[in-house]
């Protein structure tokens, strides 16, 4: 009986889940170089965006952010090296 009421409970709901609006993106950005580094990143019709650099000497820079319920741009900026591991601002 209970076998049955979980096969019934995912049954019902549906084959795709839960369903959310697709956000276009406006501008997009992906550069591989030879050196191994990079730079990708991506800004969204909703406020949201990302960007993140890799330098030839390994270490990450990036930042993302969005726009929350009060409408209010949140941004996060962060950093990665070897030397001191990954760091948040």
């Amino acid at each position: 009986l209970i076998l049955c009421a979980a096969w019934l409970a995912v049954y019902c709901q549906g084959p795709n889940g839960p369903t959310t609006t697709p956000v276009p993106i406006l501008k997009q950005i992906n550069r591989q170089n030879d050196d191994g580094s990079y730079s990708y990143g991506y800004e969204a019709a909703d406020g949201s965006f990302k960007i993140e650099t890799k330098y030839p000497n390994g270490d990450v820079a990036g930042k993302y952010g969005y726009v929350d319920e009060n409408g209010k741009t949140r941004e996060i900026s962060y950093g990665a090296s070897s030397q001191r591991g990954f760091e948040p601002e």
